[in-house]
């Protein structure tokens, strides 16, 4: 909104559209920044050291309980690594969305990149105070993967996927309320 370049590609397009499709590149940019970073990562270290020794002592600590446990092995931790980049990027993405949404009422740009680690300082420390002891509602627990909401880990993804889902278009709406607001005031626009 700073330079107004949104309306050049509001007069071509649809602003529903334009709106959307900012969110969901805003979300899955975090998600594949999160996935390549890992593994570009991985690999480098990788041909330095192994990423995990077969006689560590610490195996059988970080399989326990973890959900993808089954990929804690010295043959396929290096797809263990990507699934748990991706399920953090699915929480990069969730605080992406809402660091866009904020940005539209907060006009400093430091801020609104603070906001992604401040959100998640306060889901790990206050979230159990106000709503209580509900693994689903966390989202450290959701989406570190040493948490276990259920006994399959495909359950868990596709879980993780959906509340990151259903908090980005929740987001969204409000994005897209927000920007319909400051462009054309009170006046719907659904049509356009």
């Amino acid at each position: 909104m700073e330079y107004k370049n949104y309306y050049l590609q509001i007069q071509k397009g649809s602003f529903r559209k334009y709106i959307w499709s900012k969110v969901i590149t805003a979300f899955i940019s975090a998600v594949i920044v999160m996935v390549l970073g890992t593994s570009i990562f991985c690999l480098m270290a990788h041909f330095k050291m192994p990423l995990l020794s077969p006689d560590n002592d610490m195996l059988e600590y970080l399989a326990d309980g973890d959900y993808l446990s089954q990929l804690i092995t010295p043959e396929t931790i290096f797809w263990y690594l990507i699934a748990d980049a991706a399920m953090t990027g699915l929480m990069a993405g969730i605080f992406s969305v809402f660091a866009m949404w904020l940005s539209l009422f907060v006009k400093n740009q430091m801020f609104t990149v603070m906001v992604p680690i401040v959100g998640f300082y306060f889901f790990v420390n206050y979230f159990t105070r106000i709503f209580g002891e509900n693994d689903y509602f966390k989202l450290n627990v959701i989406y570190i993967s040493n948490g276990k909401i259920f006994e399959k880990s495909f359950s868990c993804f596709c879980y993780a996927l959906f509340v990151a889902v259903a908090i980005a278009a929740i987001t969204g709406k409000l994005i897209y309320s927000k920007m319909q607001n400051a462009i054309w005031g009170d006046r719907n626009v659904g049509s356009k």
